[in-house]
C-alpha cells in the first residue's frame, strides 16, 4: 500500500464518521468510530481496487471489493449507515427517549409513537443516504419513512424500528405500498396489484419495471408479511 493510498483512504473513512485514529493490522488499515463497535478493515489490491471486510460480519456478508476510489467511498458510506442502524440500536435510543412516559391514554400513546416514527425516519434517511429506493428522488423533505410491516402489527419495539422494516419512498410509491396497491419481491421487484387499473397506473408515471434498488436478505421477511396482509388480491 502506497502513502498516497493510505491517505485516500483514511479520507474516505472520516468523510463517512470513522472518526478514531485507524491502525494497521498485516497490511490492512482498521478503521473505527466513536458512534458503534463494528470495526471495517480496507487493503488494497494489485489492481488499484481496493478490500473491505467488516468485524464482526454484520455489515458486509464476507469481504467486498471496491473497483476504484468511488466504489470505496460508496462501500464505506454504506457500513457506517448500516452499523449506526442495526435494529437494536435505534430500539435502545427509542427506550431511553420514551421510559419516564407515560402510556396510558391516547395521547401519551401517540406521543411516544411519534418519537418512534422520528427515530425510524431519521434511521432510513441515513441508511438510503436520502434518496428514494425505488424512484431515485433525492429531496428528504418529501421522502416518507414507510414501514414494511406496520406499527400496530408489529410484536416488539425491534421490529418497529428495525431499518430493513422501512423503506424510504417517493410520496406516490409511498401512498401504493402503504395502501397495499403494489408490493414488492424479494428481489426488489415491482408486483401491482389487479385491483389497481392499468390507466391509472401509468397516469401515476411509473411502468412495471420499477424495482428496489439495494434491497437485502434481511428485508425478506417483512416483504414476506407485506406480500401476505398488506397487499390487495381481488
Amino acid at each position: 500500500m502506497t502513502p498516497l493510498e493510505r491517505v485516500r483512504i483514511e479520507k474516505a473513512a472520516t468523510d463517512y464518521g470513522f472518526d478514531l485514529t485507524p491502525h494497521d493490522d498485516g497490511g490492512w488499515i482498521v478503521l473505527r468510530s466513536s458512534a458503534f463497535p463494528e470495526l471495517v478493515r480496507v487493503t488494497t489490491e494489485t489492481n488499484k481496487g481496493f478490500v473491505i471486510e467488516a468485524k464482526p460480519p454484520l455489515i458486509f456478508n464476507g469481504s467486498v471489493e471496491a473497483t476504484d476510489i468511488h466504489a470505496l467511498h460508496a462501500c464505506l458510506a454504506k457500513a457506517a449507515a448500516t452499523a449506526r442502524n442495526i435494529p437494536n440500536r435505534i430500539a435502545q435510543q427509542f427506550i431511553q427517549q420514551t421510559h419516564t412516559l407515560q402510556q396510558t391514554t391516547e395521547i401519551e400513546r401517540g406521543v411516544v409513537q411519534r418519537i418512534g416514527q422520528g427515530l425510524f425516519r431519521t434511521s432510513l434517511l441515513d441508511y438510503w443516504g436520502g434518496v428514494c429506493c425505488v424512484t431515485g428522488l433525492a429531496l428528504p423533505e418529501l421522502l416518507r419513512a414507510s414501514r414494511i410491516r406496520p406499527w400496530a402489527r408489529c410484536d416488539t419495539n425491534e421490529e418497529r424500528l428495525d431499518v430493513f422494516n422501512g423503506l424510504l419512498l417517493s410520496p406516490n410509491v409511498d401512498a401504493l405500498f402503504d395502501g397495499g396497491w403494489i408490493t414488492f419481491s424479494d428481489a426488489g421487484r415491482v408486483v401491482i396489484s389487479e385491483a389497481l387499473p392499468n390507466e391509472e397506473w401509468k397516469r401515476l408515471g411509473l411502468d412495471a419495471s420499477v424495482c428496489v434498488h439495494g434491497i437485502c436478505p434481511e428485508h425478506r421477511s417483512y416483504l414476506t408479511f407485506h406480500r401476505g396482509e398488506v397487499f390487495r388480491v381481488l
